[in-house]
């Protein structure tokens, strides 16, 4: 069965949703009483590495990283409350690997490691894009970015504010 709050799949013989917590009632327990809304599920608004809003939800992958994929996240779009993007720098991290990769350049055979660091001191100054997802049950989700993928993020996040608060 479906919650008709906020359209979350749970068991049959839930009494309530495990997702907002509204309760199904006896007008639930049949499977067949669900929200038919296919025609908006399926239909895609945006798509892209950070996201899925479709005519009603978000879908996302919470706590994703450089390599990290994160955890699946699907939430009606009634229950988000904002969104955020800021770029994410590690500073002190980018200054480290810059001064190491630079010192092992002295190093005749050590080349390789000091490109590989001064590269990942560039990536950690650069910054990574962030995004943060809040939701109505004060549940905070966050994702990030390579830092060349920081137009694809701001994509997401001003489509997202735009479907949001549309009005």
């Amino acid at each position: 069965m479906f919650c008709k709050q906020c359209g979350t799949k749970s068991e049959d013989s839930a009494k309530f949703c495990h997702k907002c917590g509204s309760s199904h009632g006896e007008d639930h327990a049949n499977p067949s009483s669900a929200p038919v809304q296919a025609s908006q599920t399926m239909e895609k608004e945006f798509v892209n590495e950070f996201g899925t809003i479709t005519g009603d939800r978000l879908t996302f992958f919470s706590k994703r990283g450089w390599v990290k994929k994160g955890v699946r996240v699907d939430v009606s779009l009634k229950h988000v409350t904002s969104v955020t993007y800021r770029i994410k720098r590690r500073s002190f991290w980018g200054i480290f690997f810059l001064v190491a990769g630079l010192a092992s350049l002295a190093m005749p055979d050590n080349k390789p490691g000091a490109f590989l660091a001064i590269g990942l001191g560039v990536m950690f100054l650069l910054g990574s894009p962030m995004i943060t997802v809040n939701t109505a049950g004060n549940e905070l989700y966050w994702m990030t970015g390579w830092p060349w993928k920081k137009d694809m993020a701001h994509e997401f996040t001003e489509t997202l504010r735009k479907r949001l608060f549309k009005n």
